[in-house]
């Protein structure tokens, strides 16, 4: 009895216990946050916890295994050779520039290859030391660090070009951040860090087209490398900064479009320009037309003749041919040489070894009265408002100048007063009688033929539609060479003015054309009026009197017209547009800076600078092709008509059937 009651206690324990157990295990939801059961809920969060975290950790140490061992393999691959397991390829100083554009001659001949930064290759001496600062060169471990885990490639000069070798696309080179890698290590190993950063300065890509330090001076400072000052090193750092860490470039409006960006060969500098404008009216970036340029392979078949070049290309690197002053510097000088269908043939775009600038594509210049045959008396030769013996009065007319009535202008020789013929006024440049004829057609029939018939795209209103600029020169916005000589093509082919161009097409390596050539031909005066002026020009070369009498040459004819800019008296540069029956050469000399003035003393004379060059140039043709319809007859200088038997002045002169002049009555009176 008595363990049966003991037992029975004991059940009765055990059924208190399992109740309570029960509680605890929140069955009877009586136990609060800080119980038993909160103790145990948070402890999985806990232990959830670790294992998250010990996960991570493992993870992670994966990670950093992997990178390391990413760049234990691409620094040891980069002692290797190229066929140890990788690509075959690698990185030089000979393919990171690309495969260049290959130019053409109008032989279809290999003219040159113009790669990125064109000719002008930096030393690391003269590498602004900003600039070797801005990061270190190789690419060690670190660096291949830096790349596996952030995936920049351009924390040192040899990351840097292989970052942009990927980028522009050359053959060959292997994609991806471990390939980029490889090729960065190899580059660190294989040059000097001199060397790697010369490769870079000269290579890297500053946007709007323009590659390497020295171009990018003159792109964004106009200046050359070696004369910037310290605020024009430190904007240049600031776009390098820009570039490596944000990959910005600058606007294309911070461009200085003068400047010579392949700077050893005007040709080439102006074709890259033209090629890249053209690229982009097809919907091409500048940048994307700078990287099918320079790294695609491309074959551009250019205008260019070789033989001319190379004969001005000479005549530019001899000073004599400029001055006869023994020491000290000289004038700067440009030239262009096209044909009668528009092509340019040669340029050169500067003297004295300063390329800063391409003078004869691409800076703008007032012309002076190299103006005058093609906006004023071909215009009313056209027009039948003046024939080749007109009397013109050689006489300044009244304007108002700052409140004032003043007489204007004055003529070269300073001689004026009485009537002169219009081929009298041209031969020794008569400001009064261009003025004269210009008002008389009036100023907004002048503005409109050069407009519409000579393609001006420049023109400001007001400020160009007057007869300083009309008749003199004196154009707001100014035009280049090669636009220039283009205004006199129609004198020599029959009345067309031709739009100048520099290549017939751009081609990819396959033949595929990628940009055919559209330049334009508008008929601008009859094949009379053209033959009329362009014996008007030849009178400038022949007569005793004429200012352009030294371009003359034996055995071929020669035809053109000088020009001079003045400012306060001085002379600040002259023209000479000289015509051959197969070219037309417009030659300038100069200053680049606006405050420079010509001492004409210490210099040859622009015809003699002119005559020099073409004389040595072979033609096949002698004498230009002739309009049937135009009649030689002799003149009379006193008035201007048809001479009678009782002149005693008398003039050769070439008129049109149609419209000749009357008989002299003034004579023998």
């Amino acid at each position: 009895m008595a363990s049966r009651g003991k037992k029975k206690q004991t059940e009765a324990q055990d059924m208190k216990n399992t109740q309570i157990n029960r509680q605890t295990d929140g069955i009877s939801g009586t136990t609060g946050a800080g119980g038993v059961n909160g103790k145990s809920r948070t402890d999985r969060k806990i232990k959830i916890l670790k294992t998250v975290l010990a996960a991570a950790a493992g993870c992670a140490a994966l990670y950093i295994a992997a990178g390391l061992a990413y760049a234990a393999v691409v620094c040891l691959s980069a002692g290797s050779s190229p066929s140890a397991g990788h690509s075959g390829f690698l990185l030089s100083a000979g393919n990171i520039r690309g495969t260049g554009l290959t130019v053409y001659d109008s032989d279809e001949n290999i003219y040159k290859t113009v790669y990125a930064g064109g000719e002008t290759e930096v030393s690391y001496e003269k590498i602004p030391q900003e600039f070797v600062e801005l990061l270190p060169a190789g690419f060690g471990y670190g660096n291949v660090l830096k790349a596996y885990f952030t995936g920049n490639l351009k924390s040192s000069a040899a990351g840097m070009l292989a970052w942009e070798a990927e980028k522009n696309g050359i053959e060959n080179m292997p994609a991806g951040r471990l390939a980029q890698s490889r090729q960065a290590a190899q580059l660190a190993k294989n040059y000097s860090e001199q060397q790697l950063y010369e490769m870079l300065w000269n290579g890297l890509y500053f946007g709007n087209g323009v590659y390497g330090i020295a171009n990018a001076a003159k792109a964004y400072e106009s200046c050359l490398l070696e004369n910037l000052d310290e605020n024009q090193v430190a904007d240049l750092v600031n776009i390098a900064k820009s570039i490596l860490k944000e990959n910005k470039y600058p606007d294309e409006d911070d461009v200085d479009t003068q400047t010579a960006y392949c700077a050893g060969d005007a040709f080439c500098d102006g074709l890259i320009k033209q090629l890249t404008a053209d690229l982009k009216k097809k919907g091409k970036a500048a940048d994307e037309a700078a990287q099918m340029l320079y790294f695609g392979g491309m074959r551009a078949y250019a205008t260019v003749d070789s033989d001319l070049s190379q004969t001005v290309a000479l005549k530019y690197e001899d000073r004599f041919n400029f001055t006869t002053l023994q020491s000290g510097g000289f004038i700067q000088s440009a030239m262009t040489i096209t044909d009668y269908n528009g092509a340019v043939r040669a340029v050169a775009g500067g003297t004295a070894g300063n390329l800063l600038y391409n003078r004869a594509l691409s800076v703008k210049r007032q012309i002076g009265s190299t103006i005058k045959p093609f906006s004023v008396y071909a215009p009313a030769v056209e027009a039948g408002k003046i024939h080749f013996s007109s009397l013109i009065p050689d006489e300044p007319i009244a304007i108002n100048k700052d409140g004032q009535i003043v007489l204007w202008p004055d003529n070269y020789d300073g001689v004026e007063g009485g009537m002169v013929t219009v081929t009298q006024a041209l031969q020794v440049s008569k400001n009064t009688a261009a003025v004269q004829v210009c008002r008389a057609m009036g100023e907004q029939t002048v503005y409109e033929f050069l407009r519409d018939k000579l393609l001006f795209t420049n023109l400001n209103g007001e400020e160009d539609n007057n007869l300083s600029a009309l008749a003199l020169g004196y154009l707001s916005d100014g035009i280049t060479l090669d636009k220039l000589s283009s205004c006199y093509m129609m004198f020599g082919n029959g009345g067309t003015y031709e739009q100048p161009y520099l290549y017939e097409k751009l081609c990819s390596a396959e033949g595929e054309m990628i940009v055919k050539s559209t330049h334009k031909g508008v008929k601008a005066v009859s094949t009379q009026t053209a033959d009329i002026m362009n014996h008007l020009l030849i009178n400038n070369v022949t007569q005793p009197q004429a200012l352009a009498k030294e371009a003359a040459i034996d055995g071929i004819e020669v035809a053109g017209k000088t020009g001079t800019v003045g400012a306060d008296g001085e002379v600040k540069c002259q023209y000479f547009v000289g015509m051959t029956p197969e070219y037309i050469g417009a030659v300038w000399i100069g200053f680049d800076e606006e405050e420079e003035r010509l001492n004409l003393k210490n210099y040859l004379h622009v015809t003699q600078i002119w005559k020099n060059i073409f004389q040595d140039i072979s033609c096949e043709k002698t004498a230009f092709d002739r309009d049937s319809t135009v009649e030689k007859r002799m003149y009379c200088e006193k008035s201007g008509n048809l001479a009678s038997q009782s002149c005693e002045n008398v003039q050769e002169g070439w008129y049109s059937v149609d419209n000749l002049p009357g008989i002299c009555t003034e004579c023998g009176q």
